[in-house]
C-alpha cells in the first residue's frame, strides 16, 4: 500500500519550491504502481503540464534524467 499526494499539498510544494504561480492548477491524473501523475495548467491557457511523482527509492536521479 502507497499513499497519494494530495494536489493541493503538491500545488503548495511546486509554488514554494519551484516559483510556480499559485494561480495554477493540479488535479489527479493516473495512479500506478511506481508513480502517480497530475495535470497542471493554467486555468486560461490550453498548454498542459504532466507531472510524475515517483515513489521514494523507486529510481535514482540518473534514470530519470531524459
Amino acid at each position: 500500500m502507497h499513499s497519494t499526494p494530495s494536489s493541493a499539498a503538491l500545488m503548495e510544494f511546486l509554488v514554494n519550491n519551484y516559483g510556480l504561480d499559485p494561480a495554477l492548477t493540479c488535479r489527479l491524473f493516473a495512479r500506478a504502481l511506481n508513480d502517480t501523475s497530475y495535470l497542471v495548467a493554467a486555468p486560461d491557457q490550453p498548454l498542459i503540464h504532466l507531472l510524475r511523482v515517483y515513489r521514494s527509492a523507486w529510481h535514482s536521479a540518473v534514470s530519470l534524467k531524459v
